[in-house]
């Protein structure tokens, strides 16, 4: 008698020749967003400090964002790499210019056959998730690193867990929903209340 194989769950976090360029790609768009956002109008003047806080305030919002989805599916046992959109790609690079910025290049593509709707639901929340701790961790370094760079951070990371919550089309918060809303509603309003504090 034959019995199945259940795979075990793949807990090493490693990245395809593909997964890195495609990162890469996306990683470049959104410094140009993050670039957009700082420096309204496009002006050719890149100091210091705006570099600095696109590399902590953008960079680590979206890359550990999509490694946090990645390690958590790994963690289920199911293939997990990150694809470029070519529609998000391109809403995304129309945002530079655009007064209203999206942030939606592409996203860890998740697959197996024996993912639960509870493990869909813990995968999805894991990105969101991240960007709030982010921002928590820039909030308790205000009265050590204060100014705008650190303001900055709060904000981005809140926009992009907001962003992504959403519960349109193939974004965390349609799947966040269907595991469950209360989950789902806790986050959102976590990340707009970040936001609107942010500004305040």
């Amino acid at each position: 008698m034959a019995y199945e194989v259940w795979p075990e769950p793949r807990r090493r976090l490693s990245f395809s020749k593909r997964e890195l360029m495609e990162l890469f790609i996306a990683a470049v768009v959104l410094l140009a967003v993050g670039f957009s956002w700082l420096n309204p109008g496009f002006t050719p003047h890149f100091t210091p400090a705006i570099l600095a806080v696109l590399l902590v305030g953008v960079l680590p919002a979206f890359l550990l964002h999509e490694i946090a989805h990645k390690y958590a599916a790994l963690r289920y046992g199911a293939w997990a790499e990150f694809r470029l959109d070519a529609f998000g790609l391109a809403i995304t690079a129309l945002s530079i210019i655009a007064p209203f910025k999206i942030i939606a290049p592409g996203a860890v593509m998740v697959w197996s056959p024996y993912l639960t709707l509870n493990q869909i639901g813990k995968i999805s929340i894991s990105g969101p998730l991240t960007n709030l701790a982010l921002a928590a961790v820039f909030i308790m370094l205000l009265p050590f690193v204060p100014g705008y760079l650190t303001w900055f951070a709060v904000r981005f990371n809140a926009f992009v867990a907001f962003f992504n919550l959403l519960p349109l089309g193939i974004f965390d918060g349609r799947k966040i929903i269907a595991w469950n809303w209360r989950a789902w509603l806790l986050v959102f309003l976590a990340s707009i209340s970040l936001m609107v504090w942010s500004y305040l």
